[in-house]
């Protein structure tokens, strides 16, 4: 009787992808503790507070309170990495906020920036005030509660170049103007479909492709005996995304081949 042995040959197809370039749910950052996210800046104008990691009902966030701190002023500024808005269609700011134990009215500013540099410092930059496009707390019902979490989405489609958001906070850690802030779900740009490959495969496979989209890589198995220095593969990509080199073309698969897939 023939027996017959089988060889497989594997090949690798590398994805690029493209998403929105500040997306920031605070899901890394330790409660009590100074917020330093790569990019972002918190910086104190006055006080001895800055803004902190908190949680609360195992949900972490961004926290500006000088509660008992003693500081007869505190100002916070928290500032979101640049984004460079040439890179989007249909750009847009959006986040979460929630004010609790008001004492004070407008503790936070919101403003962009579209010349800061952060070697020159934060008072050489021009700061445009938005606070008043946004969807602001006003004050809780109830003395020491906090009020839900309130969305703003802002859209600044119209404004060129790179980017920044700062969330400044002015109060007295005298505790006669401490108003807490909560800030979450910060995404500055448009968060577009993550592009990727859906569908890939040859005439030649044996068993069904793997797509590894969190190591960006793709595998299956063919016949022995396969050219696999000219296979032509079938390719599926998400909605809006384009591939180089282009579907239909043959490729050596010999050693891993790279595909690149963007918007």
């Amino acid at each position: 009787m023939k027996r017959l042995f089988t060889f497989f040959a594997i090949f690798v197809a590398t994805i690029l992808t493209v998403s929105a370039q500040v997306n920031e749910d605070f899901a890394t950052v330790t409660a009590g503790d100074k917020i330093e996210l790569d990019g972002w800046i918190n910086h104190l104008e006055a006080g001895s507070v800055p803004v902190e990691g908190s949680e609360y009902n195992d949900e972490l966030f961004a926290y500006f309170n000088p509660y008992n701190s003693g500081d007869d002023s505190n100002i916070m500024w928290f500032i979101t990495p640049g984004v460079d808005l040439n890179e989007f269609e249909n750009d847009s700011v959006k986040f979460d906020l929630a004010y609790g134990y008001f004492a004070q009215a407008e503790p936070l500013a919101i403003k962009y920036s579209l010349d800061y540099d952060s070697e020159n410092g934060i008072s050489s930059a021009t700061w445009v005030d938005i606070t008043d496009q946004c969807n602001i707390p006003t004050e809780d019902d109830i003395a020491g509660t906090f009020t839900p979490f309130l969305h703003t989405s802002l859209n600044i489609d119209d404004l060129e170049g790179t980017i920044y958001i700062a969330f400044v906070y002015t109060g007295s850690g005298n505790n006669s103007e401490t108003t807490a802030v909560e800030l979450d779900n910060v995404i500055v740009g448009n968060p577009k479909p993550q592009s990727r490959i859906t569908g890939f495969s040859v005439s030649q496979q044996l068993l069904s492709s793997e797509i590894d989209l969190e190591n960006t890589a793709v595998s299956l198995t063919v016949y022995s005996g396969t050219d696999v220095t000219s296979l032509t593969p079938e390719i599926e990509l998400s909605e809006g995304a384009s591939i180089s080199p282009a579907i239909g073309s043959a490729q050596d698969f010999s050693s891993p081949f790279t595909y690149t897939v963007t918007s």
